[in-house]
């Protein structure tokens, strides 16, 4: 029986020719709160452990949260990789020829590319130097996690613009699924490949005075993932770890990797993907969960 990783490879392998070298997962928002740091670090979590090379990119430059979630205190940041001290570009091929010096490899098997230590170097960089990092790591890496700020500034469309699937979080409440309406018709009107869009419903409670079905109907069942409100997901930030690795027989640990699943690019799934319990995404999906009953 082939192990998830080995799946996994054969079909990155007969994608690579739409994909290109790395594939690129985005992670976006139209507000804030909405999980899209728990849930960029949980992909790449999953990812790494299925057998990828796997970077985590941190594109909200302003206040990325990427480095405190995880609690890692990189010495360099994708800044530095762009722009000298006085903030003068640096040379064609730098931010390529010192790539393994401006990650920071964490326990879990991935690398983190972070966003600008001080709020103000965020001004220097602009959408061409987004699409020349992700150039740079897509090359570097079978899988490329973004995280992305709650807006759609030009680095947040570049992102989405290079991604081989977006997935767009949003919370239980209707200031978050009024804004995910006006974010997915803008994307509409931007004409972004509404395709690669998949929905995920994070933080869901009871007894909120709207439910899951009620949103599902509002969205024409786009949404593909679930995700409840559960102090394990702060549990795990609060060590610098995720979820799915640190209470991985708990609920929230399975809705999060079945989401997680659920927004995997369609050309990287095997075909036999849409198998029962015992197809390899029920195996992948165990990799954490370790047999536990969904």
């Amino acid at each position: 029986m082939a192990r998830p990783a080995e799946v996994l490879d054969a079909a990155v392998e007969e994608s690579a020719e739409q994909a290109g070298p790395g594939s690129i997962l985005t992670v976006a928002s139209a507000t804030g709160g909405c999980g899209k740091t728990f849930f960029a670090t949980n992909v790449a979590a999953l990812a790494a452990r299925g057998g990828k090379r796997v970077v985590l990119v941190d594109l909200d430059l302003q206040f990325g949260e990427v480095a405190a979630a995880l609690q890692i205190r990189p010495q360099y940041s994708l800044y530095d990789g762009l722009y000298g001290q006085n903030g003068k570009p640096l040379p064609e091929g730098t931010f390529a020829e010192h790539l393994d010096e401006l990650v920071v490899r964490h326990p879990l098997g991935f690398d983190v590319l972070t966003a600008p230590r001080d709020p103000a170097l965020a001004d220097y960089v602009g959408a061409r130097d987004a699409d020349a990092v992700l150039d740079v790591v897509a090359r570097s890496y079978d899988v490329v996690v973004v995280d992305t700020p709650p807006s759609l500034n030009e680095i947040v469309l570049t992102a989405l613009e290079r991604s081989d699937v977006v997935t767009v979080m949003a919370t239980l409440d209707i200031p978050s699924l009024k804004n995910l309406s006006v974010f997915l018709d803008t994307l509409r009107r931007l004409k972004v490949d509404d395709s690669r869009l998949r929905l995920v419903l994070n933080k869901i409670d009871k007894d909120v005075g709207i439910d899951v079905k009620q949103t599902q109907e509002a969205f024409n069942d786009r949404f593909v993932g679930f995700i409840p409100q559960s102090r394990a997901v702060s549990r795990a930030m609060n060590i610098g770890r995720v979820v799915i690795e640190t209470e991985p027989r708990s609920s929230v640990a399975r809705k999060v990797t079945d989401a997680i699943v659920a927004v995997v690019p369609a050309d990287l799934r095997p075909a036999s993907s849409e198998a029962s319990s015992s197809g390899i995404w029920a195996r992948l999906r165990r990799l954490f969960t370790k047999g536990t009953n969904s």
